[in-house]
């Protein structure tokens, strides 16, 4: 049986600094600990290619180093391998360089000085910069021959992410000393999960692997080496950062109800609330009338309150077939009992519950003779009526107008309204149970309201056990740990599954621990970026470009645009002035674009000079308005003269 130890190293490159240190009984610190390589151009693959073709020992020159764009070491000069044939050649030469009076010379890399208060940061590639963990996979033995993966015998090496956190509250104590925590998959997403002391040497069950590929070079002894290396994956760094602590692989505060609750949220409560918001809205602007002639005050509210029961109206039509069809999906006990039909089921109290409170959500007597037709009896009734104008209702191509007329239902239920905001509907709700679960106190950090209660019985109401098929959880709905900064290692794996308890995994000691910088960060170095505009603006010279890019529009959108064409911008402020320079925004029309009775798109095509210039006109105009509150154009924009430069030859 194969008894050797089996250890990751830095890259053998690198073995050469710390040679006088390998008779150690132990291997120093930094030659086990995994290196982090910077490349600073798009070619990076070429350019690691190119150095371990030609003089390997160079690969030093590329060790990540603390940066900003204020200061940073300029990259190695490139280095560019002879043809096939004359390869062997210049590695020959290179490794007699490196040779003086007979033995090895060390590198002639200076020392990397850290820069004072700058901390390790890795930076995306919008910034010019890629990172690879590298690292050795060797025997413990003379030589330090390379260790073979035999895939065929499920070998594998790869790296993980580990996130370091302070234990406790004492961020003040060394990185050496903060716990690992592991990225494992579980229900409703990733999560980083504590890793105890005695495991911190081996992969955790679940943890996410990132692969290493493998390059072959020579020494300038000639003989063949193998380096590991993979790509870091800096743009994962909101996923990472937004990942929250679990203790067993599970989002905290996500349950087995959550992605159900979200989605009766984002569909019905949230629009729900956004209505009466809005109809609150408008109920101020029609307290803000007068004074002046009643007549006139009169006919103003009215056509206020018309146009805006219309557009309400419209919506909650909408609000109730998702209503519909949520129960059809997740509660189809209750959506059977609201169209008379017999469960597959017997109820739970808590449907029952729910069952009587859509009975008991009805218009008011105030609201109800004000609505020019049929009103549902309550919300149980309005989501039977819903059903069948589904189909309708998606097809719909124009505004909603006033009275119905097909594909508009033909019945009301307003779930707001302007002019009698109690009366539309009454949501009268029971009391909040005395113990809630950790879902529905989830939905009642905040002022309680009527549709807050819904929510609660809802989510109450819904089966414990998950249905094959639901929503994911939106990461919105996942508290992070901390979204704002973090502190990463890297470690490499070496696994063998199918050797089971005979040879365990091998684990690298962690990279030093750096951050994983965002993409506006202000550190980042800035990538190289000219945008060149057009220098003959007259109008002899904007007519040579070509109107060669174009945007397609369908027959509703074209209608929309249309609607556009009389509004002025004194329209738009006296849209938002109070009364009596308040006029409301007509968008009369609304049709789609036709061809006698074809619908007909368009396709615009623009010059996209001219676009341009129009462009930074509107930003420098809006950046200088805006300037009067944030005083931000001393750090906006610096101009540099080119003498000579000219529109005109």
């Amino acid at each position: 049986m194969n008894r050797h130890v089996i250890r990751w190293t830095q890259p053998s490159p690198f073995w050469s600094e710390t040679a006088t240190q390998l008779a150690a009984v132990a291997p120093p610190a930094e030659f086990a600990r995994p290196a982090i390589l910077r490349f600073t151009t798009d070619s990076f693959m070429d350019e690691l290619l190119n150095v371990l073709a030609t003089d390997p020992r160079r690969l030093g020159e590329y060790r990540v180093r603390p940066e900003t764009w204020r200061g940073f070491a300029a990259p190695p000069p490139p280095l560019i391998p002879k043809k096939t044939f004359a390869l062997p050649f210049q590695r020959l030469g290179t490794a007699k360089k490196n040779f003086k009076n007979g033995s090895p010379s060390l590198p002639t890399t200076p020392p990397q000085v850290p820069a004072p208060d700058v901390p390790l940061k890795l930076y995306a590639p919008a910034a010019q910069r890629y990172y690879f963990v590298a690292s050795c996979l060797v025997c413990q033995m003379p030589g330090l021959p390379d260790r073979h993966v035999e895939p065929a015998r499920e070998e594998r090496v790869s790296f993980l992410v580990r996130r370091l956190f302070p234990p406790g509250t004492d961020a003040t104590r060394p990185k050496t000393e903060w716990e690992e925590h592991a990225w494992v998959g579980g229900r409703g997403g990733n999560s980083w999960r504590r890793i105890a002391a005695n495991k911190i040497a081996e992969p955790q069950e679940g943890e996410e692997r990132l692969p290493l590929f493998s390059m072959n070079f020579k020494e300038d002894d000639l003989r063949q080496r193998r380096l590991l290396a993979g790509l870091i994956p800096v743009g994962k760094r909101e996923a990472y950062l937004g990942g929250a602590v679990s203790t067993n692989g599970t989002q905290p505060g996500v349950t087995l109800k959550t992605a159900r609750k979200i989605l009766f949220r984002k569909e019905i409560a949230e629009p729900w609330k956004a209505l009466i918001t809005r109809a609150a809205t408008v109920a101020s602007q029609l307290a803000d009338f007068g004074p002046g002639d009643p007549v006139e005050i009169a006919a103003a509210r009215q056509t206020l309150i018309g146009a805006e029961r219309e557009q309400i109206q419209a919506i909650s039509w909408l609000v109730l077939l998702d209503f519909d069809r949520f129960l059809r999906e997740y509660l189809p006990g209750v959506h059977a009992r609201v169209h008379n039909q017999a469960p597959a089921e017997p109820l739970t109290a808590e449907q029952n519950a729910l069952f009587s409170a859509l009975q008991n959500i009805q218009i008011g007597g105030s609201l109800n003779p004000q609505l020019p037709g049929t009103v549902a009896a309550s919300l149980a009734d309005a989501l039977k009526r819903i059903g069948p104008f589904g189909p309708a209702l998606e097809a719909a191509e124009e505004p909603y107008p006033i009275p119905t007329t097909p594909p508009w239902p033909n019945f009301f239920f307003p779930l707001a309204d302007p002019e009698f905001p109690s009366e539309a509907p009454r949501l009268t709700m029971p009391p909040l149970p005395s113990t809630l679960t950790q879902d529905e106190q989830d939905d009642l950090t905040g002022p309680v309201d009527p549709v807050d209660k819904l929510t609660v019985m809802v989510v109450r109401a819904l089966p414990a056990t998950p249905p094959a098929t639901e929503p994911a959880v939106p990461p919105s709905a996942i508290t992070p740990a901390n979204a704002l900064e973090g502190w990463f290692v890297l470690r490499c794996a070496y696994e063998r599954p199918a050797c089971g308890p005979l040879h365990e995994d091998v684990l690298s000691r962690p990279t030093e621990p750096f951050q994983l910088a965002g993409f506006f960060d202000p550190d980042a170095p800035a990538r190289p970026i000219r945008i060149g505009l057009p220098l003959d603006i007259s109008p002899a010279g904007l007519r040579k470009f070509d109107k060669n890019t174009a945007f397609v529009m369908s027959d509703m959108l074209c209608g929309q645009l249309k609607r556009f064409k009389g509004v002025t911008f004194g329209n738009l402020v006296r849209s938002v002035l109070p009364w009596p320079f308040f006029k409301k925004l007509s968008l009369s029309g609304g049709e789609s674009c036709k061809a006698g009775q074809n619908p007909i798109g368009t396709i615009c095509s623009l010059s996209i000079p001219i676009i341009t210039i129009c462009a930074l006109i509107l930003l420098i105009i809006i950046v200088t308005l805006l300037d009067i509150i944030f005083r931000w154009l001393p750090f906006f924009i610096v101009c540099f003269p080119i003498p000579g430069l000219k529109g005109k030859k």
